[in-house]
């Protein structure tokens, strides 16, 4: 049984790869919460940490600077930014079997998974997702973060059951990298 295939007389499919996005936004905005306020306040100080923060959750996951100042950023401090991410495996918070970056992985392994099992789409598409997949597994091993399975996530294999979780796990954890 397929992916979607279980979604299906449970839950609205779409609705729930929506679901899972917004937990992803969460976490992102939870990983670099506390990053900026709980390693490179310290580190750099208040003027420099979300620069900071922003560019190893980039790097991180993958993601290309959000713009020019970003950009700017990054290549002036790349070589840095890349050794500053090889140190989030020293925080568990973020990286051990219930950290905030194990999990965005894991969420966004699980999106993509979902996406390229959606009716209608493109053998490019799924194509994309599947690499998608691979590099965030490769990232996640080359800077030492754990990505959970779904047997990690929760006690199902239901996919309802395992983005409800990390729904829940998003929430809490938001609350947790921007308490003081």
């Amino acid at each position: 049984m397929g992916f979607l295939s279980k979604l299906l007389g449970r839950r609205d499919p779409v609705e729930e790869l929506k679901n899972l996005e917004d937990a992803i936004n969460i976490l992102s905005i939870s990983v670099f919460g506390y990053l900026q306020k709980k390693v490179y306040t310290a580190k750099f100080g208040s003027d420099e940490a979300a620069s900071w923060a922003m560019a190893v959750s980039n790097t991180m996951t993958l993601s290309p600077p959000g713009n020019e100042q970003a950009r700017i950023f990054y290549e002036n401090n790349e070589d840095q930014i890349w050794q500053e991410a090889l140190q989030i495996k020293k925080y568990p918070e973020l990286s051990g079997i219930t950290g905030g970056a194990s999990y965005l992985y894991f969420a966004k392994c699980y999106f993509a998974t979902g996406m390229k099992t959606l009716p209608n789409i493109g053998q490019e598409k799924k194509s994309m997702y599947a690499s998608k997949i691979m590099e965030l597994e490769e990232r996640a091993a080359q800077l030492g973060i754990f990505v959970p399975s779904y047997k990690d996530i929760c006690d199902s294999n239901n996919p309802s059951d395992v983005v409800g979780y990390v729904c829940l796990f998003a929430n809490e954890f938001i609350k947790k990298s921007m308490a003081g």
